[in-house]
């Protein structure tokens, strides 16, 4: 009996001192976001580089530069990651660290256009919010999307606040918080009349199969898009054999009238029981471009150019100096998906 008696006992004790822990690790992680939002940020301001506009280069800044008409669209949610997932935990805390560095350039690049970030009205610090409105940066919590994945729930969010809005915005840029790098003023390099998606594309000015990622070679988007779409083999067989390029749906630019349209399609017959999923957005994305429900929009697919990239492969820089651009002299406008690690070096 004395021996069960240990056995319970002990039994008890690990898990009252797993329980307390997780407690704790849970606030922790809770008020994680705030101690990323006020460290020193592990990436370089756009200020810090030697950017190259100049002659040719600057020829892409063909329209009005932005304005108080002109409306940034950010989206954030924070998900503590699970208890034993270190990977995931390490990946978060990388996102969070370039948030700091990405508002600030914004602050420096567009100070005069409204930047907005939706978030779901969950727990988040209030200092959180602070912090981001130290850069210009308005915070709208939403009730109403709990069981969403935020880059489902984003896309109705900015609707919305379209819907009711009319008539005071011009042109509008929709991004994802974590990873989207603006060096100059991206709305001089567009306006109303046009629609432009980031196709997945790596090399500068080079469309082709070696440098853009295809649909059909691309596990993980072909799984989402079963996932998302079961019924819709056909199409899926289709794009396949196509061999398409992948569309991301992380950075979109244009006018009002072309974005709020964008959306009424996008989000038409949206299968709620796949609010909750990852890739949901980025496989009705592009299994709608395919079957030609955009038509209407002439919407411009952007590979790797001076205004956009998915990626900074491209990118070359002197080791002596802080000069930053691609092959033809000229810096890039937007970053999609972050800094080369050397770029780190840059900080001082």
């Amino acid at each position: 009996m004395k021996f069960n008696k240990h056995i319970i006992f002990y039994i008890s004790f690990i898990i009252l001192l797993f329980s307390l822990f997780k407690y704790i690790y849970n606030e922790l992680t809770i008020k994680e976001i705030d101690f990323f939002m006020n460290r020193k940020a592990k990436y370089p301001l756009a200020k810090n580089f030697n950017l190259n506009y100049k002659g040719e280069c600057g020829k892409i800044f063909k329209y009005k530069p932005h304005n108080s008409k002109d409306y940034v669209f950010l989206s954030f949610k924070y998900t503590p990651p699970n208890f034993f997932s270190i990977k995931r935990k390490l990946k978060i805390n990388r996102f969070l660290a370039t948030i700091p560095n990405i508002a600030n350039s914004y602050k420096k690049v567009l100070p005069n256009c409204k930047i907005i970030c939706f978030m779901p009205k969950e727990a988040i610090h209030k200092s959180t919010i602070n912090e981001l409105k130290k850069y210009n940066i308005e915070v709208i919590l939403k009730e109403g999307y709990e069981g969403w994945n935020i880059v489902n729930s984003r896309f109705f969010m900015i609707k919305n606040y379209l819907e009711k809005n009319k008539g005071k915005i011009n042109r509008i840029m929709m991004a994802d918080l974590t990873d989207v790098f603006v060096f100059a003023d991206i709305f001089s390099t567009f306006d109303e009349n046009d629609l432009i998606i980031n196709e997945e594309c790596r090399e500068f000015n080079r469309k082709d199969d070696k440098n853009c990622l295809i649909f059909a070679e691309q596990i993980l988007a072909v799984n989402w898009m079963n996932k998302a779409y079961p019924n819709e083999q056909n199409k899926i067989k289709n794009l396949i054999n196509k061999r398409v390029f992948n569309i991301n749906a992380g950075l979109i630019l244009g006018g009002y009238n072309k974005i709020l349209k964008f959306l009424n399609i996008l989000l038409k017959n949206f299968d709620y029981n796949k609010k909750g999923e990852y890739g949901y957005d980025q496989s009705t994305l592009l299994l709608k471009y395919y079957d030609e429900e955009f038509k209407d929009l002439n919407i411009t697919l952007e590979p790797c150019t001076q205004r956009m990239c998915l990626d900074s492969i491209s990118l070359l820089s002197n080791k002596n100096t802080t000069e930053i651009y691609y092959s033809n002299g000229c810096s890039p406008v937007i970053i999609h998906k972050g800094f080369p690690k050397s770029w780190k070096k840059k900080t001082n």
